[in-house]
């Protein structure tokens, strides 16, 4: 309390005056608060008061800020601007903005992350994300609520009320940071100006801007004008930067106007499944854009059904391209849309854009918010598209136009979408890193070559084998292997892993190797002193094989769960041979409800856990080696709640950390064989019986054991032709 009261005494010092400003800073972590403080604004958060949480360790270090509480936040993005926060006299911003240098370094700190972590591309994509996870749940948590009340007000109406909330929620993520960046120009800053980033190709690096992380390739936001940029190119395992480019050539046509488009237009009620990919238009009519009708410059008329005062709201547009991975590498999409009255654009089956069309659900009786007239009517608006809406080979292109009346007079349909490819010959620096300032809208590519290796994709989305020819295989980050797909491995392939990144499995991955030729999965040698996550076969009903296999560096994956070995298998099946499992920084195997074969196999890791622990599956080992550690809690062999399991021709040695088993059965696993095994030197239980398991143990030598045996928990053991010697107790019950 006495350091706090201490801060509170320096931060009510005249902090224009650069020496208390300075004293501040001694014991207070400038940059953290200044992060808690844009975070505030740009959510517009307005419950403060009693939200204000700071911290410190004691004896040493700077005082920190937590963000307690933002669900105040969110709503009209216009109001609570930057000195509604400096009037809040709760924390030191109002006396911290006084000094001339640290309210411009807020206000650039608050531009860097309205172009990135408040950037309508991220946080709308949040939002959907977060959407998604609640959704199927909505319906029923509406009917459990309906009509109750509270002090915070009534409960959810209807599930169309939710949907529209959520749509509020993008409202503002669009409408924030522009209010904002108008805002700062009271500050002494300029206008803003539009800045676009490209990565080519698209999976060449990972850019930065002033020192934050940008999250995708191709990225596009409003900065303000003559602030200095740094900008910085990372690059990804298999490229080699080349420069920043300022220019782009003609844009590739990749859909042209005036092209044919298949359409329906008899007024009928088509759901949702019009859209996806999967759907058959083929009882569609076709012809040349422009559609429509009512303006007399039309290719092609559609069908308003015939009544002048009751016309049909909608009519639908679909048409499928083909991309190649040339295409993809542009990584640069604008579509030019021509429409009248409002109108929603499908990629592949997501919304991509919606104009003049309001939140929430629509259908084919949705009217557009309101009419448009000359000249908006008759031109081309372009926008930029997410490029990871896009895959390489056949997409589909969906397209619904609403009327804003029954008795509106028109409708325009035209759509053109291009590739706008950099021009290698307009580069501008060759140096990665690159300090710029706005003078007005600009456009800017990070330029890259490749270096010549094989670079596995992150999504694999169909069938892919993996020769030896093209070795070693290059991962950028994590990869996900779709269900249905089947990713094949030759032996003698190498597989080189990013730091942290994980190979997820929901599909089937059959690694089969040779003697002399193993199949390798490891860091990448570019990085030093780190790991990468984990293989997890996550729902997968086929089988997947791994043979003469050698897997280094690994560690685990995201889900503390059940991903938590450098094998990690849920509801999963798999069948590894001579696998040699040594060099990780966690637990070598871990499986959860799935089906387990491990033979011929080492396992060997230096951290606390054990080397392979099944739980509520099916698991049989055999002919296996098991060399422990001195960690505590650390087990060769852990069997929970597994059934019919079998252990033989193994050998599991040198557990020697506290409480350290050779093998541990548990929570009623039933049927347990143990055959033929020798275990020495653990500092515990050779074979560690409980929690009312059933084990049968025969022919096995324990050897330099605490105990060779050990039985609690009403378990049932059988115990025949086996050998103790050197133990402390040979069986303990």
């Amino acid at each position: 309390l006495d350091e706090y009261n201490h801060l509170i005494e320096l931060y009510s010092k005249d902090l224009s005056i650069q020496a208390n400003f300075d004293a501040l800073a001694e014991v207070m972590d400038i940059e953290n608060f200044t992060e808690l403080i844009c975070t505030e604004i740009a959510c517009r958060n307005s419950s403060i008061n009693h939200n204000v949480m700071a911290w410190k360790p004691k004896g040493s270090g700077k005082w920190k800020w937590v963000i307690n509480d933002l669900d105040r936040g969110y709503f009209s993005p216009t109001t609570d601007l930057i000195n509604y926060y400096t009037g809040q006299t709760v924390w030191p911003f109002w006396q911290l903005f006084k000094n001339q240098g640290y309210k411009e370094y807020f206000a650039k700190k608050l531009a860097d992350h309205l172009y990135t972590t408040f950037n309508p591309i991220r946080i709308k994509k949040l939002i959907d994300k977060h959407q998604q996870l609640i959704e199927s749940e909505m319906s029923d948590h509406i009917e459990r609520w309906l009509g109750t009340t509270s002090s915070y007000g009534n409960a959810m109406p209807s599930l169309d009320y939710w949907y529209n909330e959520v749509c509020n929620l993008k409202t503002f993520a669009d409408v924030r940071p522009q209010v904002l960046l108008n805002n700062l120009v009271s500050y002494g800053f300029s206008e803003s100006a539009q800045l676009n980033l490209t990565v080519s190709p698209a999976n060449a690096a990972t850019l930065r801007f002033n020192g934050l992380k940008i999250p995708e390739s191709a990225w596009s936001g409003y900065y303000p004008k003559d602030v200095r940029i740094e900008l910085k190119a990372e690059d990804k395992p298999g490229f080699r930067f080349k420069g920043w480019s300022k220019s782009v050539k003609s844009p590739k046509n990749i859909i042209p106007k005036g092209s044919v488009w298949k359409y329906l237009d008899n007024g009928t009620n088509q759901g949702t499944s019009w859209k996806d990919t999967s759907y058959n238009d083929g009882s569609w009519a076709e012809g040349f854009a422009e559609l429509g009708y009512g303006d007399g410059d039309e290719q092609t008329v559609v069908s308003y059904g015939g009544n002048q005062t009751n016309k049909f709201i909608t009519t639908y547009f679909r048409k499928e391209i083909e991309l190649t991975q040339s295409d993809l590498d542009c990584n640069n999409f604008s579509i030019n849309i021509l429409y009248d009255d409002g109108v929603i654009i499908y990629i592949n089956g997501q919304e991509a854009l919606r104009l003049n069309i309001g939140c929430g659900t629509v259908n084919y009786q949705t009217l557009a918010t309101t009419a448009l007239g000359s000249p908006e009517e008759s031109q081309f608006t372009s926008y930029r598209m997410d490029a990871s809406l896009f895959k390489k080979g056949r997409n589909v292109i969906a397209v619904e136009v609403h009327q804003d009346a029954v008795n509106s007079s028109d409708i325009s349909f035209d759509l053109e979408m291009v590739c706008n490819q950099p021009d290698e010959s307009g580069i501008i620096s060759t140096n990665s890193t690159y300090q710029y300032s706005l003078s007005g809208d600009v456009s800017l590519t990070a330029i890259y070559e490749s270096d010549g290796k094989c670079i596995l994709p992150d999504v694999i989305s169909e069938d892919l084998h993996l020769y030896k020819d093209c070795s070693p295989f290059v991962a950028q980050g994590d990869i996900k292997i779709l269900p249905g797909v089947s990713v094949t491995i030759d032996p003698g392939v190498e597989i080189y892993m990013p730091p942290e990144a994980n190979i997820f499995v929901n599909g089937k991955m059959d690694a089969n190797g040779a003697d002399g030729e193993r199949i390798t999965f490891k860091l990448n040698p570019d990085y030093v002193d780190k790991s990468w996550g984990a293989i997890c076969f996550l729902n997968t009903p086929d089988t997947s094989h791994f043979t003469y296999v050698t897997i280094e560096d690994a560690s685990k994956g995201p889900v503390p769960v059940y991903e938590v070995a450098a094998i990690s298998a849920y509801n999963a099946n798999l069948k590894l041979d001579n696998l040699i499992i040594e060099d990780v920084y966690n637990n070598p195997i871990a499986g959860r409800y799935s089906d387990i074969t491990l033979t011929n196999s080492l396992l060997h890791s230096e951290v606390i856990g054990d080397l392979i622990n099944v739980k509520y599956g099916k698991a049989r080992i055999e002919n296996c080696t098991f060399k422990g550690n001195g960690q505590p809690d650390t087990d060769g062999i852990d069997y929970d709640d597994v059934e019919n399991g079998i252990i033989r021709n193994c050998v599991i040695h040198d557990l020697v950390g506290f409480n350290s088993d050779g093998i541990d059965i548990g929570e009623k696993a039933r049927n347990i064989m143990i055959d033929s095994v020798l275990i020495y030197d653990i500092t515990d239980k050779g074979i560690s019986v409980g929690q009312q398991s059933t084990v049968a143990v025969s022919h096995s030598t324990f050897v330099n054991c605490n105990l060779g045996l050990g039985l609690k928990d009403s378990c049932h053991v059988t115990v025949d032709h086996c050998t103790f010697y050197s133990d402390n107790i040979p069986v303990s019950c």
